[in-house]
């Protein structure tokens, strides 16, 4: 039997006005990198369009930019690849205009609720 294809969800606030929306596949996670914002984790995606790799002459990769609570960059990487991981279909990762983001473990060493304040969606 085939494994159906998981398909993740994110949107910017205001997607009806000037807010951006992507679905992207699974099966096109590129990596996962920090930034030197404490609280900024991405997810390179490779394009609709066949592109290919982070920084490559054919246009890089779509990326999709979470902000979260400060120090989380580990547990936000997790969260994401059990979604990545878990049974096919539609997953939400960032619905900024609605309010709804995915869940998000503890902060390990700390035990404080982790969570998704925002998603910049670059495709």
């Amino acid at each position: 039997m085939a494994m159906k294809e998981v398909f993740l969800y994110a949107s910017e606030a205001a997607v009806a006005g000037t807010g951006t929306s992507a679905i992207y596949k699974a099966s096109d996670f590129l990596g996962a990198e920090g930034t030197a914002t404490e609280n900024v984790t991405l997810f390179n995606f490779r394009k609709s369009d066949g592109s290919k790799a982070l920084g490559a002459s054919d246009g890089g990769s779509a990326t999709l930019a979470l902000t979260h609570t400060a120090n989380a960059k580990i547990e936000v990487m997790k969260a994401m690849a059990e979604l990545m991981a878990s049974p096919g279909g539609f997953k939400i990762v960032a619905d900024e205009e609605n309010g709804i983001f995915m869940d998000c473990p503890n902060i390990a060493s700390t035990g404080t609720a982790v969570t998704i304040s925002e998603a910049d969606v670059t495709i």
